[in-house]
């Protein structure tokens, strides 16, 4: 902040009084004179405690604005140094922003798999590919038939309490969930260690078991998971929201308490 020196200056002693200027009233106490003025709003104040009570009532920051008018006859060095700073300054972010820009997706894709992200959309679905190579998106099998108009999706159980994952392979859009998991909870052929290991959610019943899936992209430490009805269609499950490569729904028996 700037410092107002038009404190009255008091000379030696004379036989006849003469009057004093007095500096003008703090604007926020309005009892000491006024010593400082924010050079963000021209508010003069009288002490570090009342300027930051005026920063905190106002909102105001105390640094000058670099955008304002200043007439030509108050143009001084400091105001061409400040926007010569400014003008680099705004060089050196556009500069930055073409660098990190992402490439469009689109036009790195082939186009069966643009066409499969845009069909997601249409669905509400904001499916999100990762890089060739990437161990999820080899084990990626979802697909949109052209023919059948439809988007066939894969689909991982992760069985959390057993440790097992079960994927379902090209589901057709308009599955009933719950109809999707009652085979994996049902003994066949072949299955009789995959059985074993799911033997508590066979005892549960599906109408005892909790399914959700994991919010992408969320913080570490504020994981968040969408409850999951097995009486509704995959779509609509898994419309408005985003999803990377292919849904994963976990599979628990206790009632699982998620965030609001």
């Amino acid at each position: 902040m700037s410092v107002d020196t038009s404190e009255s200056d008091e000379g030696p002693p004379t036989s006849g009084p003469e009057p004093t200027k007095r500096a003008s009233a703090c604007s926020v106490c309005n009892e000491a004179p006024a010593r400082y003025r924010c050079p963000g709003c021209n508010v003069r104040s009288c002490s570090l405690a009342c300027s930051k009570a005026h920063k905190q009532e106002s909102g105001c920051t105390g640094k000058r604005a670099r955008t304002a008018y200043v007439p030509l006859q108050a143009f001084t060095d400091r105001e061409l140094i400040s926007d010569f700073r400014l003008l680099e300054e705004t060089v050196r972010v556009q500069d930055n922003a073409a660098r990190n820009r992402a490439p469009v997706a689109n036009r790195e894709m082939p186009i069966w798999l643009a066409s499969m992200v845009q069909q997601a959309r249409w669905r509400k679905v904001q499916l999100q590919l990762l890089p060739p190579g990437m161990q999820k998106r080899i084990n990626n099998t979802s697909k949109y038939d052209r023919r059948g108009r439809k988007f066939l999706w894969r689909v991982d159980w992760q069985f959390v309490a057993a440790g097992v994952t079960i994927a379902d392979q090209r589901v057709d859009e308009a599955t009933v969930l719950s109809e999707l998991l009652a085979p994996h909870l049902t003994l066949r052929p072949g299955q009789a260690v995959r059985h074993h290991q799911l033997r508590d959610y066979v005892a549960a019943g599906i109408s005892e078991l909790v399914v959700v899936m994991r919010k992408e992209r969320c913080l570490a430490n504020n994981q968040l998971y969408y409850r999951i009805n097995l009486a509704a269609p995959l779509a609509a499950q898994l419309a408005f929201k985003t999803i990377i490569e292919y849904p994963v729904l976990q599979v628990t028996i206790a009632p699982v308490r998620l965030p609001e």
